[in-house]
């Protein structure tokens, strides 16, 4: 294979497992499945309404034609209708109300919206591909709207910049910056700060991936995958201070790939992935307590805790065919709120 096909290839499969966690065929029930340590008796469900939309709304990638050209939506869940749905994808849902914030024209897709932590802000990627794959011409760039699909402004210009992540404190977005570089695949984590200012490279090693920060601002979880070639998605989870330093390693089985803080700062939500298929586990901050949450014919991933940290969102199906679901987080109440088809994908709430 020809270094500029590789990085092609290289780039198609990674995007494909940022954006849902994993895809593709069934792998066998696990041998045991453990429930999360959730106050469940105590829980409280997010204030939503229906009918008077909601406090906060989850953002995502939607499809609006099979053209696959992605935008940024939000869809409010309403809990009052929400029902166990633990192995089904089905094509239509009607529990949401759907609003369409970006509009990407031919060539173009928004990805990866993310909230600022006072919910007035959505940082983002906006791309474009060429239809003739000639990697020169791909570019993704991270982006920020007002919450309303407003004010749009760039803050990065490195044509290979995505999967952004807010500080808690909202002074700094974290993303990953590719090498396009047929001869290099370096994939490294950055900071920057929100009108653009005080770009700062973090890890030097090449190939992470999947930053998020803990909610007291201390850390960051990020994924590190294999070089291409050394197997099927081989990434584990780690751990850094903010300033990049005290790096440790929380998983060690080639298959994960990492989620998201829950609001508490008690666990960390991870995808396992394997056989190009998705499952989601929570663990402490320190790789302990690795608990399973789903278990499906379908693939599920690309996961977000509700502020409260009483339901996670995440995606269920394939590349082509996903749908937005929630759940509590014991692993409960697993409810489809999207339609399927167009896919949808890349929850944040």
């Amino acid at each position: 294979m020809s270094s500029r096909k590789l990085l092609q290839h290289t780039i198609g499969l990674t995007l494909v497992v940022l954006l849902l966690g994993g895809c593709g065929g069934v792998q066998a029930e696990p041998t045991a499945t453990t429930r999360a340590p959730a106050d469940k008796d105590t829980a409280v469900a997010p204030q939503l309404s229906y009918d008077s939309g909601c406090a906060r709304p989850i953002v995502y990638v939607c499809s609006i034609r099979r053209e696959m050209e992605e935008q940024i939506c939000t869809v409010c869940p309403d809990v009052s209708r929400l029902t166990n749905n633990y192995d089904r994808l089905d094509s239509h849902s009607d529990s949401s109300e759907i609003t369409q914030l970006t509009t990407a024209h031919e060539g173009n897709h928004h990805n990866w919206p993310v909230w600022s932590p006072d919910g007035q802000w959505i940082a983002f990627t906006r791309g474009r591909s060429d239809s003739d794959d000639n990697v020169a011409n791909v570019a993704n760039e991270i982006f920020i709207i007002r919450a309303d699909g407003t004010e749009e402004t760039q803050l990065t210009f490195n044509n290979f910049d995505m999967l952004p992540s807010w500080s808690p404190d909202g002074q700094w977005v974290l993303f990953i910056r590719w090498r396009l570089d047929p001869n290099d695949f370096a994939r490294e984590i950055f900071i920057v700060r929100p009108d653009g200012s005080e770009l700062t490279q973090l890890t030097f090693n090449n190939n992470d991936s999947r930053p998020y920060w803990s909610p007291d601002g201390r850390w960051i979880v990020f994924t590190r995958e294999a070089l291409p070639g050394a197997g099927e998605y081989a990434s584990d989870v780690f751990k850094i201070r903010a300033d990049g330093t005290e790096e440790t390693q929380l998983t060690f089985n080639d298959a994960y790939w990492s989620g998201s803080w829950s609001p508490d700062g008690q666990w960390v939500a991870v995808v396992r992935v394997s056989r190009l298929k998705g499952e989601i586990f929570i663990m402490r901050p320190d790789g302990s307590e690795l608990t399973q949450l789903t278990s499906s014919h379908y693939s599920d991933g690309s996961l977000s805790w509700s502020p409260d940290g009483q339901w996670v969102a995440f995606v269920r199906g394939e590349f082509v065919d996903s749908a937005i679901f929630v759940m509590r987080a014991d692993g409960s109440m697993q409810t489809q709120l999207t339609d399927r088809s167009p896919p949808n994908a890349v929850p944040d709430w």
